[in-house]
């Protein structure tokens, strides 16, 4: 039947071998069916190769028509593909054939038995599925403790968020609060990305929460030395593992609507502010963040100032400027950060919004986002 090969060669070959004539009948299976399938040859010759292998609920001879069209429509000599075959047993077995079509115009198959291998692939398909809706679900609950910015209308001429997580979860979160004609906001950049970064988020976010709302500190440098002892003690509850570099970058902004007074604090995170003649002030934070730092003994500087009707205010965390794109693959830079906030004087804010992600992807282009990126802008 194969003219190169004797039919005794055959038998002893691992892999399954059996020949279809044009009608799909199986004129020849070696012995390999019995090792892989449980059956003897002479069970599967003829139309019973399909009744007896069929996988799950296919009826057979609709399964060997859709086979041979597929084999006579392809235009290659070679076709190789997948089947679930049932094993003498009931079991499904999984098959990689290579079909060729010889001189005689039968169809020559050569059957692979990669159950084994398939299977561990579909073990490990569900364990990603099984890790990735848990990562959903943790999306889904960080998302919820992001604050209702209903507390921003009727009180700021207008806002937008550019929030884009480098992974599903995000370290980077946005923060606000209003007492009366207060308004508390905050850009929150926590160490790491993914799930560490998402779970030190949720501890710095009960931690505002606890201090601003709960225990009503509104001093702001008594607010960021409440922070900084509040989440030095929480990381100390950790296990061994050393969690000195663990933190948070925080600018945090209050404004006073009632008297038109402003108060910036910041580690590690600066406030632009852009006046109503499209004027740029940088307000720096302090050169460490909240959380664990040695070596210093950590002084947060408050910046006070006027703002008027019209200010816009940028807090922002360090993912865009520090996209890599361009020609030269090198960081967008906060000096080109700076121009770009002021270059959108005469737009609106969603339109800024729009704007930033556009220059973002034309500078990426088809490089990896680099970090978490956050800009929140306020207009008084």
């Amino acid at each position: 039947m194969l003219s190169a090969l004797s039919n005794d060669v055959l038998e002893y070959i691992d892999n399954i071998i059996v020949i279809l004539n044009q009608n799909g009948e199986a004129e020849y299976v070696n012995a390999a069916a019995k090792k892989i399938l449980g059956f003897h040859p002479k069970e599967l010759l003829g139309n019973a190769w399909w009744t007896k292998i069929r996988a799950g609920i296919n009826n057979p001879y609709t399964l060997k028509k859709e086979f041979l069209q597929q084999l006579k429509l392809s235009e290659k000599t070679n076709n190789s593909f997948e089947r679930k075959m049932t094993d003498s047993n009931g079991k499904t077995r999984y098959i990689l054939w290579n079909v060729v079509k010889n001189e005689q115009n039968k169809f020559i198959g050569i059957g692979q038995d990669i159950t084994k291998q398939k299977e561990m692939e579909l073990k490990t398909i569900k364990q990603q599925r099984e890790i990735l809706d848990s990562i959903e679900y943790a999306r889904n609950l960080q998302e919820a403790i992001l604050p209702d910015l209903s507390v921003l209308n009727n009180v700021l001429y207008d806002y937008f968020i550019f929030y884009k997580p480098k992974d599903i979860l995000s370290g980077d979160f946005y923060w606000a609060y209003r007492k009366e004609n207060t308004l508390y906001v905050a850009a929150i950049d926590c160490t790491g990305h993914g799930v560490p970064g998402a779970m030190m988020s949720v501890l710095a976010n009960s931690i505002l929460r606890e201090v601003i709302i709960k225990k009503g500190f509104d001093d702001l440098q008594t607010v960021f030395a409440e922070l900084d002892k509040e989440l030095i003690y929480a990381l100390s509850k950790q296990s061994t593992r050393s969690v000195k570099n663990d933190g948070m970058d925080l600018g945090l902004l209050k404004l006073d609507f009632d008297t038109f007074k402003a108060e910036y604090i910041g580690a590690n995170r600066p406030l632009l502010k852009i006046s109503n003649t499209n004027q740029l002030q940088e307000y720096k934070g302090s050169p460490y963040p909240i959380g664990f730092f040695y070596g210093y003994d950590k002084k947060f500087i408050v910046h006070k100032f006027n703002f008027n009707v019209g200010d816009r205010f940028y807090l922002f965390s360090d993912g865009f400027p520090d996209q890599f794109g361009g020609e030269k693959n090198k960081k967008f830079s906060k000096r080109k950060f700076k121009e770009l906030l002021l270059s959108l004087y005469d737009m609106k804010m969603e339109e800024q919004k729009s704007f930033l992600e556009y220059v973002l992807n034309n500078w990426k282009q088809e490089e990896e986002q680099t970090d978490d990126i956050l800009v929140f802008g306020l207009q008084a």
